[in-house]
């Protein structure tokens, strides 16, 4: 039995935008705090209302902030890894890395590259089932990785070549 792995190498990078969106939504809230002088408030109605935009508005700041802080303490310490194996595939979904997905080469139905930009092959879409699909992203693999990935499809699936739709 033999096990390839193939490891992510966009994973940094995602961490890197999660960290950075939370501590700029961070430091919006509190310049919004910092340049409204709340000793001049006026309790007239448009000033209600202003300040209830700008409640809302900070609101959804430290939402973000949360959202953003919680994806990245998910998923630091979590490597993104393709396994292949002889009878199945394990990959992370593409939206969500602690959501992995494994696949028996018996149950898939069809294996395409999905057309990009010229016509250029992008991402390699797996059907399986009645109506599932995954997606292995080409960006965030190495290019030797993803040429493997592909060719270990052939031979598994026993197909000569996988069509560009």
């Amino acid at each position: 039995m033999s096990i390839s792995q193939y490891y992510y190498v966009g994973n940094k990078q995602n961490l890197f935008s999660g960290i950075f969106i939370g501590i700029f939504s961070l430091c919006m809230a509190g310049f919004i705090l910092y340049a409204i002088d709340f000793s001049a408030v006026n309790f007239t109605f448009w000033s209600v209302v202003g300040y209830s935009f700008y409640t809302s508005f900070m609101f959804l700041l430290a939402w973000s902030a949360y959202y953003f802080f919680k994806i990245y303490f998910k998923l630091r310490g979590h490597k993104r890894v393709i396994t292949i194996s002889d009878s199945s595939i394990t990959f992370p979904e593409l939206g969500d890395s602690l959501n992995v997905i494994e696949l028996k080469f018996s149950e898939i139905t069809e294996v395409y590259f999905a057309e990009g930009r010229y016509g250029i092959p992008n991402n390699l879409i797996i059907k399986y089932g009645y109506d599932g699909h995954a997606y292995i992203a080409k960006d965030y693999l190495k290019i030797e990785d993803f040429e493997a990935i592909c060719s270990l499809f052939k031979k598994s699936l026993k197909i000569k070549k996988i069509n560009i739709k």
